[in-house]
């Protein structure tokens, strides 16, 4: 029998048990409330680690999707064609100011010697838009190229030939490139095709045609300056005249103006009025007869400084770059695959409803 000592001390020991805290559950300080429990993970969670888990437990199935898809990649690659790139580099005029640009050069020389008119170097860019306009990419498409046109190489099968013609400008169009160096103003032109010489053959034909653009627009322009110039040239030669009538009736009515202040006033501002006429009429003269010679210039305006010649090797279609793309493509698209199976609507359900009922 035991002792009234020792079941007291047993009910001690059966009463610190009861009280005393559970192991996993951090004890609180006195007077705050236990800590809630951490809060059930998210769908978004969920979904992740899902999608994660599946590649990982389908690594070898992952690992071959990509594998398909480099060799696709690269097969594809080697199936198509490779493709060349011939370039020449040119330099666009530029011009003092914008009226000469515009064909009033010696006028501007003129204003500007009257008042202040500083100059700028200023460069029009309008190669670009000439270079892919119709009207150079029109009779581009009847160069020569070996054995053929140009037309006929772009292989197009249309029987109508004006829709044919016209598939050719946009094929020629998107072959076409043209590029500006902001730094040095050099523009590069280029063309790309299967047959390098063909390549090289176009590009100096469009440096051909863009000189002939230039010509022509630089000649029409110089005829209607010339035009304008003679025109005002006539009425500067008859304002000239009646300046100096005026003087000559002044001085012949006026034959001994001796120290008169009003006599004087008048012969000076009819001898100014006189050398201003006879300025503009000299400037107008040599204006006249530049736009005379421009009119008849025939001499190249486009400074090309390399011409095109046939690549040696070909620009493409890259190897190195496909097959990389082909690998970021399958490593998308298993992570596409797992995704879409992460988010079965079963599945997502499920998730939905742990999580409602863990909240």
């Amino acid at each position: 029998m035991q002792t009234l000592q020792e079941t007291a001390w047993q009910e001690t020991a059966r009463r610190a048990r009861t009280a005393a805290p559970m192991p996993d559950a951090p004890p609180s300080s006195f007077g705050e409330p236990p800590a809630p429990p951490p809060a059930p993970p998210g769908w978004r969670d969920q979904f992740l680690a899902k999608t994660v888990s599946g590649i990982v437990r389908h690594k070898v199935f992952s690992a071959l999707l990509v594998l398909v898809c480099i060799g696709g990649s690269i097969a594809n690659t080697l199936r198509q064609d490779p493709y060349y790139i011939a370039t020449a580099t040119i330099f666009p005029s530029a011009s003092a100011n914008p009226m000469s640009a515009l064909g009033f050069g010696g006028l501007a020389s003129l204003v500007g010697n009257l008042g202040s008119m500083p100059g700028s170097t200023s460069e029009f860019p309008i190669y670009e838009n000439v270079v892919q306009s119709d009207r150079l990419i029109t009779p581009l498409l009847d160069t020569k190229v070996p054995n053929t046109t140009l037309l006929e190489h772009l292989q197009i099968e249309e029987p109508n030939p004006d829709l044919r013609r016209n598939l050719g400008i946009a094929a020629v169009r998107d072959n076409l490139s043209y590029d500006t160096d902001k730094k040095t103003g050099l523009v590069i032109i280029g063309y790309q095709d299967r047959d390098p010489k063909v390549a090289a053959i176009v590009v100096n034909r469009v440096l051909e045609l863009l000189n002939d653009f230039d010509v022509s627009t630089s000649a029409d322009q110089a005829k209607d300056r010339r035009e304008f110039v003679d025109a005002r040239l006539e009425d500067a030669k008859k304002e000239l005249q009646r300046a100096e009538e005026r003087v000559e009736n002044f001085d012949q009515g006026n034959l001994r103006i001796g120290r008169a202040p009003d006599l004087l006033l008048e012969q000076a501002r009819l001898e100014r009025e006189v050398s201003i006429e006879q300025e503009v009429y000299l400037a107008l003269r040599k204006e006249a007869e530049m736009a005379r010679i421009d009119e008849q210039r025939t001499t190249p305006v486009v400074n090309v400084l390399d011409h095109a010649t046939a690549p040696l090797q070909p620009a493409g279609p890259s190897l190195v770059r496909n097959t990389a793309l082909g690998g970021i493509a399958g490593c998308v698209l298993v992570v596409f695959v797992f995704a879409l199976k992460a988010l079965s609507p079963r599945r997502l359900l499920a998730s939905l409803s742990r999580a409602g009922s863990a909240a």
